[in-house]
C-alpha cells in the first residue's frame, strides 16, 4: 500500500456504511461482512483512529422533499420506506459500537453528501478514510468518487464491502476504485497502521 511517510493512524476514519437490516438482507454473507468490519473497527480503534457510522434513514419531511427525479429515493417516498425510526434502519445489532463513535443518518447514497461528516472529520484532523459497507456499486461507490473529489486519501477494504450483484462487485474492485483508493484489507491494514503508529509515535 502506498501512503505518505507521514501518515498518522490518529488522523484515520473509519466509516462504516449502510450496515443496516434494510440493506444488508440482499447480501448473501452479511454474517461474514459483518465479523470483518468488527475486526477493522477494532483495528482502527487500538491504534487512536475514529470510527463512524453512517446510516442511510429518512423522516417524515425528507419523503415531502425528494423529487420525483431522484431515481434511487423516489420509489422509497411512495412506500414510505426507509423510515428513521424503523429498526431496518437501524445500525445492525451484530456491530460494535462504542461510546465515542460517531453515528450519522443521510438521506442519499454517498455518506458525505448529505451529513456533515466532511465538516466533522476536518475538525478532527482526519485526512484518510477507510470505507467499509454494502453496496460496493452504491454507497462505497458514490463516496469514494466524493471524497476524492474533497482531497481525502482512501482506503477501501476488500473484505469488508459486499454488493448483491457480483459482477457489478468484481468490476468496480478490479477497474474502478483503485483508480482513486488504495484497495486493502484487514489483516494488511493491521500491519500498516502498526508500522506507521511506531513512526509517528
Amino acid at each position: 500500500m502506498t501512503l505518505p511517510e507521514a501518515f498518522d493512524p490518529t488522523q484515520c476514519a473509519l466509516l462504516v456504511m449502510d450496515c443496516q437490516p434494510a440493506v444488508l438482507s440482499a447480501i448473501n454473507n452479511h454474517d461474514e461482512l459483518i465479523g470483518n468490519i468488527n475486526r477493522a473497527t477494532a483495528v482502527v480503534r487500538q491504534y487512536g483512529g475514529h470510527v463512524v457510522f453512517v446510516r442511510v434513514a429518512l423522516n417524515d419531511l425528507d419523503y415531502v422533499t425528494i423529487p420525483p427525479t431522484n431515481r434511487a429515493f423516489s420509489a422509497a417516498t411512495k412506500s414510505l420506506r426507509l423510515h428513521a425510526d424503523s429498526t431496518e434502519t437501524a445500525i445492525h445489532p451484530g456491530l460494535d459500537v462504542q461510546d465515542g463513535d460517531t453515528v450519522t443518518r443521510k438521506t442519499r447514497i454517498g455518506a458525505l453528501s448529505t451529513t456533515n461528516l466532511d465538516e466533522q472529520l476536518t475538525n478532527l484532523g482526519v485526512f484518510t478514510l477507510i470505507l467499509a459497507g454494502a453496496h460496493t456499486s452504491g454507497v462505497v461507490l458514490s463516496t469514494v468518487c466524493d471524497a476524492a473529489d474533497r482531497d481525502y486519501q482512501l482506503i477501501v477494504l476488500s473484505d469488508c464491502i459486499s454488493d448483491a450483484d457480483r459482477e457489478a462487485h468484481r468490476v468496480l474492485m478490479k477497474h474502478v476504485l483503485p483508480r482513486q483508493a488504495e484497495i486493502s484489507t484487514v489483516a494488511s491494514l493491521d500491519r500498516l497502521l502498526a508500522s506507521t503508529s511506531r513512526k509517528v509515535g
